[in-house]
C-alpha cells in the first residue's frame, strides 16, 4: 500500500471587487473585515476575560509571545501550557517545535478543522496565522481540548 501525503495550501481570501484586489484584503478582526463582510474561513482565537488588551500587556506580566516577522502580540505568556512532547513531524517530514498556549488572541485560523495527521488525539486542527502579517505561526486545536501550538522558530 502506497503512503498518502497531504499538503496544506493556504489560499488568500477571495476579493469582493477590483478595488480590493488592487489594495489587498482587509485584515479580519473578530471574524469581520473592515467593510463589514463576515470572513467565514477565519475564526479568532480570542478570550476577552483572559487576555484583554493583549497589545499592551497587563501590569506585572511578561511581554507576550510575538510574531518574529512583524512583532504582533500573539498570546500572553501567562497562557503558556505544557505540551509533552513538544516536537512534531508533518506528513512532509518537516519538524516543528511548538509552544503551547491556552489562548492566542493575536492569531486567526483558516481552513476547515481536520483530524488528519493530528498530533493531539481527539483534537482537530486549523492553521493559525498572525493577525498582523498573515504568516502561519502555528495551529489551533479544538475538540478534547482547545489550545494553540505556536511554532517556536516563528515567535519570540
Amino acid at each position: 500500500m502506497a503512503a498518502a501525503f497531504f499538503s496544506l495550501t493556504i489560499a488568500p481570501p477571495p476579493f469582493a471587487n477590483a478595488e480590493e484586489r488592487k489594495r489587498g484584503p482587509d485584515r479580519p478582526q473578530d471574524g469581520f473585515s473592515a467593510c463589514g463582510r463576515v470572513c467565514d474561513a477565519v475564526a479568532v482565537l480570542h478570550d476577552l476575560e483572559s487576555a484583554p488588551g493583549l497589545g499592551a500587556t497587563r501590569a506585572g506580566e511578561d511581554d507576550p509571545f510575538r510574531c518574529r516577522g512583524c512583532g504582533e502580540a500573539l498570546a500572553p505568556r501567562s497562557a503558556r501550557m505544557d505540551l509533552s512532547p513538544d516536537t512534531f513531524v508533518s506528513p512532509e517530514g518537516l519538524v516543528f517545535a511548538l509552544v503551547g498556549v491556552r489562548i492566542a488572541p493575536g492569531c486567526t485560523t483558516v481552513g476547515t478543522p481536520t483530524r488528519y495527521w493530528t498530533w493531539f488525539p481527539g483534537c482537530a486542527w486549523q492553521a493559525a496565522l498572525c493577525r498582523g502579517c498573515g504568516v502561519q505561526v502555528g495551529w489551533s486545536y479544538t475538540g478534547a481540548s482547545t489550545f494553540a501550538g505556536l511554532i517556536r522558530d516563528r515567535v519570540e
